[in-house]
């Protein structure tokens, strides 16, 4: 009897996020070029850098919500929940690596959202896990759903 195909779980929600981002630069890149024709002449390359004689046309456009060196603005979560705010930070800056409440408080504190207690963020936390499913609790960290396979269905069984 031939051996049994092992089910291989794809985690399609961050399949199509990730195709879903690739998407967006690619629009973003297009509207760039066409903003660099609609400038006329003079548009060429030379030393791998774009001379258009606009020199902002190309230049990157920051990150609305980090600073020059990577971190966090001061009110990248200005009118945001506990829990969305804490979903932004591990999806934008953890690296996909689980967060201690701590780090999430002190990332929340560097954000704007000032003043929050351990207790209510790890309960607020909880309840985001219970509800949404879209926060995990690892070993006491935080991270997302989207970075872990799905849960088995079944519970495994006891061998006798």
């Amino acid at each position: 009897m031939p051996a049994a195909k092992q089910m291989k779980w794809v985690q399609w929600d961050a399949v199509i996020a990730d195709v879903e981002a690739q998407i967006a630069e690619l629009n973003t890149a297009l509207k760039t070029l066409k903003k660099i024709r609609s400038l006329g002449a003079n548009v060429g390359v030379s030393t791998g850098v774009w001379e258009t004689g606009a020199s902002s046309v190309l230049e990157p456009k920051p990150d609305n919500n980090a600073t020059a060196d990577g971190d966090i603005r001061s009110d990248a979560f200005f009118r945001m929940t506990i829990a969305d705010a804490a979903v932004k930070y591990l999806r934008k800056w953890a690296d996909r690596s689980p967060q201690s409440t701590k780090t999430i408080i002190d990332a929340l504190a560097r954000g704007g959202l000032r003043g929050k207690g351990y207790q209510t963020v790890y309960k607020t936390l909880v309840r985001r896990a219970r509800e949404k499913n879209d926060v995990v609790n690892v070993h006491g960290d935080w991270g997302l759903q989207e970075w872990y396979l799905p849960a088995s269905d079944t519970a495994p069984t006891k061998q006798e």
